[in-house]
């Protein structure tokens, strides 16, 4: 009671909070004995068996949504009910693509707007995947701000990026009607079955795995378990540097997402970049750091947060005042380098790279860069 109290109107709804304590200061007043009576005779009206856990069937179908396969925030399908309907299906032999949809950043979401915004938007993300769901179709909240979906039947690829593409527009503009545009963005990983697993927990690992590439490769976008790139972006990671250098001369559309700079930022930076390059010829580099094995093995969360804070660290100890650093994914940081040539370029990456493995301890993990001479063009 003490910590609904507490944090009633930061973590909690008042209201609700409020009505919490209540019920439980209500059951403490009542005898125990007579709790029991009104279990047994709930669970006698219900057809439910008398014994532990009659309370908490009470909770759910009285306070709940009255459909016991919903989940209780967002009315889709709860993780219970869906992986089993979804194995179901699979195992009657159904063909489908499994989608592991996740928000990109919903912790600052939640830090900075409050836990009632972060429920918002969670409810705005599972509208629009119920919404642009066939009637075949299994939409599911996994848990947390991942959810799941399954296109019984469907295995074309065009078809499926069509989906793909309409439940991101949904959901955009969803956003945008409770003026949060641009708030939240979604990341998708995708599993083909039976080509990628024929019971729902392979199926669902590898999409994962999918999903985890996006996710690394900057988000807001989505990838089949069996490619090597993201499709909104349409890039391979060692081809990342022309991609970014196109967005800095104006070639690609600054509203993809790809570059995670706000867009009053990036605009100072662009000006700033524009004048360097072109006062007195001087020379701009771009570094691009590249966190991971020669494998792309799977590398956990965990493992890559710690890296990418220890580069940080590295970038800051090498780099001079006026250089320009930015994290371009979970596993990738650009650098800016003004009034620096090729040469001296390369030896500030090396002495990054050397400052880098000087510091971290945590799991093994490699670190490559690439170089490019930026051109800016007139304007």
């Amino acid at each position: 009671m003490a910590e609904f109290e507490r944090c009633s109107g930061t973590q909690f709804d008042p209201k609700l909070a409020a009505l919490f304590v209540e019920m439980l200061k209500e059951g403490f007043h009542i005898p125990r004995e007579k709790r029991r009576e009104e279990d047994a005779e709930y669970a006698k009206r219900q057809n439910l068996p008398d014994e532990n856990g009659v309370q908490l069937n009470r909770v759910l179908t009285e306070y709940g949504t009255g459909k016991g396969n919903a989940d209780h925030l967002t009315g889709v399908n709860n993780r219970s009910y869906g992986e089993t309907e979804i194995e179901k299906r699979l195992a009657q032999g159904h063909k489908g693509a499994l989608l592991v949809v996740d928000l990109d950043n919903f912790k600052n979401i939640n830090d900075t707007y409050g836990h009632l915004m972060g429920d918002k938007v969670l409810k705005v993300l599972a509208a629009a995947l119920a919404e642009s769901a066939g009637e075949q179709d299994l939409v599911c909240r996994l848990g947390g701000d991942e959810f799941v979906v399954f296109l019984t039947e469907l295995v074309h690829r065009d078809l499926i990026k069509e989906r793909i593409h309409k439940i991101m527009d949904a959901f955009a503009k969803s956003m945008d009607a409770i003026g949060c545009e641009n708030m939240a963005h979604i990341s998708v990983g995708i599993a083909l079955s039976p080509a990628d697993g024929k019971e729902f927990p392979m199926l669902y690992a590898n999409a994962d795995k999918a999903l985890y590439y996006v996710k690394r490769s900057g988000k807001n976008s989505y990838s089949f378990f069996r490619d090597e790139q993201p499709y909104a972006s349409g890039r391979k990671p060692d081809t990342d540097l022309d991609h970014i250098r196109s967005m800095l001369e104006g070639d690609l559309d600054l509203g993809k997402g790809a570059f995670k700079v706000p867009y009053e930022e990036f605009q100072n930076l662009y000006s700033y970049l524009s004048r360097c390059v072109k006062r007195d010829g001087q020379m701009v580099q771009t570094l691009l750091f590249t966190l991971g094995n020669e494998d792309r093995e799977y590398l956990d969360n965990d493992i890559c947060e710690e890296a990418m804070a220890t580069l940080e660290v590295a970038v800051a100890y090498s780099l001079r005042m006026v250089d320009v650093g930015s994290r371009y994914s979970s596993l990738q940081y650009i650098v800016i380098l003004v009034g620096t040539n090729l040469e001296n370029g390369r030896m500030v990456a090396e002495r990054v790279i050397n400052q880098f493995y000087k510091i971290y301890s945590g799991a093994s993990i490699g670190l490559s860069y690439d170089i490019q001479t930026m051109v800016v063009k007139n304007v």
